[in-house]
């Protein structure tokens, strides 16, 4: 517990299962569990942690914890009424823009909006999230390219293009690194060294922009 509540996931980990090959008592058993189903959400794990969740026996796995879970493994139709019954419990900003979150990757923008107290573009940084923690980053950047029309920032523009750049479209990540620019990205630092963009770095294109990007004044 002292390693998890320090951020140590990898030792907490490492000390429920040493403890968990034991002879422990149930209710012991089913406390490791629990934590360890949480150090796998910290480490956007979604199937150990329902895994480990449902070894947990006499006691209740909070809802926005299970939901966390099934997002992580795509599933949002079963997350969706999971964050809905969390915000029903605890009036939280982060799980409101959860729950709208999960309703952006389903497709139901009218209802996100809906969401009472729910700014829209936090909540496509929270579909986005969940997206790059799966590993879909074409969908991740086309959160953010739609947040960028929402609330338009040149670091926004320049995160979609870098999702776009690792799933491998060329067209909307220039696209998106265009938009940067004309928001006033000027960190061609940055740029020049993103791993995301290495594919890209020998590129014409890439080499143009960037040379455009170290020429403009910061705003």
């Amino acid at each position: 517990t002292a390693h998890y509540q320090a951020g140590r996931y990898g030792a907490a980990r490492q000390d429920a299962e040493v403890l968990l090959e034991a002879d422990i008592q149930p209710t012991l058993r089913s406390r490791l569990h629990a934590l360890l189903g949480w150090v796998s959400l910290k480490e956007n794990q979604g199937r150990p942690a329902l895994d480990h969740f449902a070894q947990v026996h006499g006691g209740e796995i909070p809802p926005h914890a299970l939901a966390a879970a099934f997002s992580l493994v795509g599933d949002d139709t079963r997350a969706l009424p999971l964050w809905e019954k969390a915000v029903e419990r605890h009036d939280d900003s982060t799980l409101r823009h959860e729950w709208a979150g999960t309703l952006l990757r389903l497709g139901r923008e009218r209802e996100a909006k809906g969401v009472p107290q729910v700014q829209l573009s936090l909540a496509y940084v929270c579909a986005e999230r969940v997206y790059e923690a799966r590993g879909d980053f074409a969908h991740a950047g086309q959160m953010l390219e739609a947040r960028c029309f929402i609330e338009p920032l040149a670091d926004t523009a320049y995160d979609a293009a870098c999702h776009f750049a690792r799933a491998g479209d060329e067209a909307k990540t220039f696209e998106l690194l265009d938009r940067a620019l004309a928001l006033g990205f000027h960190r061609g630092d940055l740029a020049a060294s993103e791993p995301a963009l290495s594919a890209w770095r020998a590129h014409q294109r890439f080499v143009s922009w960037l040379s455009r990007v170290k020429q403009s004044p910061p705003t």
